[in-house]
C-alpha cells in the first residue's frame, strides 16, 4: 500500500535504546522516517526491535542540533503528508487514521496543528481556528504540527538552525519560527481540537526553564514574530514570567532581542 503519511522521528544515536517503537503504531499508509543524529562518529547499534520494522526508515547523520535533524527528516519525506515527531511519543491507530483522513476530506488545507497531551497547562484556540494569523496566546510545539510536503517545500520552509537543543545559539523557539513561516507564505492551515499524540516526559520549556539559553531565545523569537516595537514593549511582562530573578530575565530577553535584530532571524 502507498505510503500517505510519515511520522518523521528525531533522535540522537545514544538514546537509541530508550526508544519504544512499539509506542509508534503500524497502520496501513503510515511510516517512520527515523533521523538519528550520532556526533561521535561512532558506529551506530541499530536496536532489534527498531530493526525489524519495515515500516521504519532510519538515516544516520554525524552533526547534532535539533532543528538542524528536523531538516534532514523533512529531507527524507516521500509520502505526501508528514507529521513531525519526537522519540519519546505515542501515537494510536486511531490518531493516525484520523489525521490522514482530515487531510483526505480537506485537500485545500497546507498544515493542520493538533493538540498533543503533554505535562503543563497550554492555551490552544477554538477547534478549526483559520490559522491565517497568530492566535491570541498560542505557543505551538513542533510535536503538534503536520503537513502536506509538497507546501513546505515549494516555499523552502526550515527549522532555523540557529534555534533548538544543541544549536549554536538557543535551545527553545525553532517551533514558533517555522509557525511564522507558514503564516508568512500564507499556507491555507487550521487548527483541530484533537489530541494526535502523547508526550511521555516533560517539555524542553520545562527543562530548561531557567536557562539563560532559553531566557534570551525567548526574546529572540519575541522579536522575530511580533516585530520590533511590540517586542521591546513585551519584554518587561516577560521577564516577570520568566523562571529566573527579574532584572536577570530582562537582560538575556534583551540580549535575544538583539540577536534576532542583527542576523534577521
Amino acid at each position: 500500500m502507498e505510503t500517505k503519511l510519515q511520522v518523521l522521528i528525531v533522535t540522537i544515536a545514544s538514546r537509541l535504546a530508550q526508544i519504544n517503537i512499539d509506542n509508534y503504531s503500524q497502520v496501513a499508509g503510515v511510516g517512520y522516517v527515523l533521523s538519528i543524529q550520532n556526533p561521535d562518529s561512532k558506529p551506530v547499534e541499530m536496536p532489534a526491535a527498531i530493526a525489524r520494522r519495515t515500516d521504519v526508515q532510519t538515516f544516520v547523520h554525524n552533526d547534532s542540533g535539533v532543528s538542524r535533524n528536523r531538516n534532514h527528516a523533512l529531507s527524507h519525506a516521500t509520502a505526501s503528508l508528514a507529521l513531525v515527531a519526537d522519540d519519546d511519543l505515542c501515537y494510536t491507530p486511531e490518531q493516525l487514521k484520523y489525521v490522514m483522513t482530515t487531510y483526505e476530506s480537506h485537500p485545500e488545507l497546507d498544515f493542520v496543528m493538533w493538540r498533543a497531551k503533554c505535562s503543563g497547562t497550554r492555551i490552544y484556540p477554538p477547534n478549526d481556528t483559520c490559522l491565517s494569523y497568530w492566535p491570541k496566546n498560542y505557543n505551538p510545539l513542533n510535536i503538534e504540527f503536520s503537513f502536506r510536503v509538497s507546501s513546505i517545500r515549494r516555499y523552502q520552509i526550515a527549522w532555523n538552525e540557529l534555534v533548538g537543543i544543541n544549536s549554536p545559539c538557543f535551545v527553545a523557539g525553532e517551533e514558533e519560527l517555522f509557525f511564522r513561516d507558514m503564516l508568512r507564505h500564507r499556507l491555507c492551515g487550521v487548527f483541530k481540537d484533537y489530541i494526535v499524540t502523547e508526550h511521555m516526559g516533560s517539555t524542553t520549556s520545562q527543562r530548561w526553564a531557567q536557562d539563560s539559553k532559553f531566557i534570551s531565545g525567548k526574546g529572540a523569537v519575541i522579536r522575530a514574530c511580533r516585530g520590533a516595537f511590540p517586542a521591546l514593549i513585551r519584554l518587561p511582562l516577560e521577564a516577570k514570567r520568566a523562571h529566573a530573578p527579574y532584572f536577570k530575565a530582562l537582560r538575556w530577553l534583551f540580549e535575544g532581542y538583539l540577536y534576532a535584530t542583527k542576523h534577521h532571524l
